[in-house]
């Protein structure tokens, strides 16, 4: 009985996975919000799976990254930025977070990094996540 019942879960599973129901789809946004007169942004997202190898970024331009969790999986993903002798690290997604969202908007600016969860205006309601060190 115990087995069957393992059985049944491990078929659910599978089933979800397959039908797309146990992933969701995830985006992150890089804004480079510094001065015009600063040097660009230089940085590099991680995870277990993906690196984006070394990116540069001037004033006003933007990184995107989409990609799917999966729940039973252990996703995280973290970025480096430096700018001069300004650097930053912190996560930009992480599975075990309490509150998920589907966008992940960060915003970096001369006092350090911001976020919002807006898909429509990166700019409105930012919240500070990490500061230059």
């Amino acid at each position: 009985m115990k087995n069957s019942f393992i059985f049944i879960i491990f078929l659910y599973l599978v089933h979800m996975t397959e039908s797309g129901s146990a992933l969701s789809q995830h985006k992150i946004h890089i804004y480079n919000q510094l001065p015009t007169n600063v040097i660009p942004l230089r940085f590099y997202c991680y995870s277990k799976d993906y690196n984006s190898g070394s990116l540069t970024i001037r004033t006003g331009q933007s990184f995107n990254l989409s990609f799917a969790s999966n729940l039973v999986r252990n996703n995280r993903y973290a970025c480096h930025f430096s700018c001069g002798e300004r650097h930053g690290d912190f996560d930009v997604f992480n599975v075990a977070w309490k509150n998920l969202h589907r966008t992940y908007n960060y915003v970096v600016m001369s006092d350090g990094f911001y976020v919002n969860y807006d898909a429509n205006d990166h700019m409105n309601n930012l919240e500070r996540v990490a500061s230059w060190y």
